[in-house]
């Protein structure tokens, strides 16, 4: 299992995070805790989703991170 997080400053950013460390020929799920649309920590700090999906060392997850906000990322191997 891997556990991947970020935290963004008071200004957030826009992350593409590439899986390529996973090995080639599986498939896992990745389990993404990150900020709502609204999400902001002066006015919405508590706004977050949860997505859960398949994924492979080719995919790519485009993540925003709000201001004062983040994600964490669960990877498991599928059986």
């Amino acid at each position: 299992n891997w556990f991947v997080g970020c935290t963004a400053g008071e200004n957030g950013h826009q992350s593409e995070f590439k899986l390529d460390f996973l090995d080639k020929d599986k498939k896992y799920e990745a389990i993404i805790y990150a900020d709502a649309r609204d999400a902001h920590y002066k006015t919405n700090p508590q706004a977050y989703t949860i997505t859960k999906r398949t994924v492979t060392a080719k995919t790519v997850l485009k993540l925003k991170a709000a201001p004062g906000g983040g994600y964490a990322i669960s990877i498991k191997n599928l059986k």
